[in-house]
């Protein structure tokens, strides 16, 4: 386990950690892969290949990466103060080197005559180089945006993602004083019961965000996703549509006619399910606990 004390927890410290001594490895790696994907961008016309997608999603692969090393910090010396400075440090800019160093390589390869002749045909809609007629000017700007606002927005979604998923749910175990500081469970007062519920609740999130991605990234056709969700009807209208094709989905399964994405969609909506009812329960037990307290109190 490595030591750190509070204090020393800044940015300047971070910055030293994540890009010196044994992680500087990880680095190079994950840097060559993405200027590799760069290069593999010139010449992957119609998006076919998965290495040019590196470039955008390797800065959330190193966000991910530095964000699971908090649990090398010292139990005894981890504070919710030092997670969310971690946490603002790998969502904003832990992973900006890599991504400027994107950038760089990118405007270099532009400049080199035999790469800007593969994207230059006005004819052909390149995937990745999709300037206006085919020209190279143009579509150097939008690659230089597309990398580094993509960049940025992994980055940040990426270090979210890991921290609900994974280690909010594991600290809660852990450590339940660190996430239960600021939280409504503050008002727990049995400690034992406090723990039970901070562990339950971030459990219960982590699943339903889980199923949230399963269902998005699998079998989400038939479902009309062009409305906005804002308004409770159309959110309603949502629901209705994931219900109505999760019962399709059952009666064919049933009738022995399906395929590995519906069994995956499936899966995705039952741990959202799960999740929101796991989630209430939990709310309506923090909600009990708290008024007995207050009645013991009284």
């Amino acid at each position: 386990m490595e030591h750190h004390s509070e204090n020393l927890i800044d940015f300047r410290c971070l910055w030293k950690k994540f890009y010196t001594g044994k992680h500087l490895i990880l680095v190079i790696i994950l840097l060559s892969f993405s200027l590799w994907g760069v290069l593999d961008s010139f010449q992957d016309t119609y998006g076919d290949r998965f290495l040019s997608i590196f470039p955008i999603v390797i800065p959330g692969i190193f966000a991910i990466w530095q964000m699971l090393l908090i649990f090398g910090v010292n139990k005894e010396k981890l504070t919710s103060n030092m997670m969310l400075r971690w946490f603002a440090f790998t969502a904003t800019v832990g992973s900006l080197p890599l991504i400027i160093a994107n950038l760089l390589f990118v405007f270099g390869a532009w400049l080199i005559p035999a790469n800007r002749a593969l994207i230059s045909n006005p004819d052909i809609y390149y995937y990745w180089w999709d300037g206006p007629g085919g020209g190279p000017g143009a579509s150097l700007g939008s690659q230089l945006l597309l990398m580094g606002f993509s960049g940025l927005i992994i980055q940040a979604i990426a270090s979210l993602g890991i921290l609900l998923i994974v280690i909010l749910p594991i600290l809660s175990r852990r450590k339940s004083s660190i996430v239960v500081k600021g939280s409504n469970l503050e008002g727990v007062q049995n400690k034992k019961l406090q723990r039970k519920l901070a562990s339950s609740i971030y459990t219960s999130l982590a699943i339903f965000l889980v199923g949230v991605i399963i269902t998005a990234s699998s079998w989400e056709l038939n479902i009309d996703t062009n409305g906005t969700h804002r308004s409770i009807s159309e959110l309603i209208d949502l629901i209705q549509q994931i219900w109505m094709h999760a019962k399709f989905a059952v009666s064919e399964i049933l009738y022995g006619i399906y395929d590995t994405e519906q069994i995956i969609w499936l899966l995705g909506v039952l741990m959202m399910i799960i999740g929101v009812l796991s989630l209430i329960w939990d709310t309506i037990q923090m909600k009990r606990t708290k008024m007995k307290d207050n009645e013991t109190d009284e």
